[in-house]
Formats: structure tokens, C-alpha cells, sequence
């Protein structure tokens, strides 16, 4: 997880350098990438729950802080949208795409995070 939250609170160029190596292990770990992709699914549909005040259904507690801040700087759309980027990613890879062009996709597609400017 602690890869996947880089990428998402990454530059555009970290989530590039992030895809290139996703990618790159797809010909010989076509599953574990896949699961991967789970991993990512699994974390913004605990964002979802996070935007829709449903905190108490989060899997992934131990990243609920991490969730928290991503959720405060955008909106339950863009989580929405983030979402079907990976399905549509996963969608992708099972239908033989260029393993880089398809992860590249999605990391143009997830949404950039402002700076967090905790209150007070």
C-alpha cells in the first residue's frame, strides 16, 4: 500500500516512473499485477467510503489517515473516477493492451492532489 499512496499523492512524472515498473513486471507476474490493480481498487473504494462519511466500513484501517487527507483535498467524484480508471485499466490488461499504455492511462486519470493545508 505504501507504493500505491506514493503514486496517488505523487507527481505526474512519480506516477509515470511507478508505471513503467507496474508495467514492466506484467509479462512475467501477469496475476500479481492484476492483484495490484485489486490493491488499488480496494484502496479508493475505501476513499469512497471515507467521502461518504462511512469510516466504519474502511478494510484498509491502518491507511484510514492517509485516506483522510487524500478525501479532504478531493472530490467523491474524482474518487468515483478513479475507481473506473482501474477497472477500466484492469479491463484492459485481460484484453492483451500494452501493459504501459493501459497503467500510463490510469495514472493520467487519477486525480492530481492539491497540497493538504491542515486547518488551524
Amino acid at each position: 500500500m505504501d507504493t500505491i499512496e506514493g503514486a496517488v499523492n505523487g507527481s505526474l512524472s512519480d506516477r509515470f516512473d511507478y508505471a513503467e515498473r507496474l508495467s514492466g513486471r506484467f509479462s512475467a507476474d501477469r496475476q500479481g499485477v492484476l492483484e495490484e490493480l485489486n490493491l488499488w481498487q480496494s484502496w479508493w473504494r475505501d476513499a469512497l467510503l471515507i467521502a461518504q462519511s462511512k469510516n466504519e466500513l474502511v478494510v484498509n484501517k491502518s491507511r484510514l489517515e492517509s485516506l483522510i487527507s487524500v478525501c479532504e483535498r478531493i472530490s467523491a467524484e474524482s474518487v468515483v473516477s478513479s475507481l473506473k480508471a482501474i477497472r477500466r485499466t484492469a479491463f484492459l490488461l485481460e484484453r492483451n493492451v500494452s501493459p504501459r499504455l493501459a497503467i500510463e492511462g490510469m495514472m493520467m486519470q487519477l486525480p492530481s492532489m492539491p497540497e493538504h493545508r491542515p486547518e488551524g
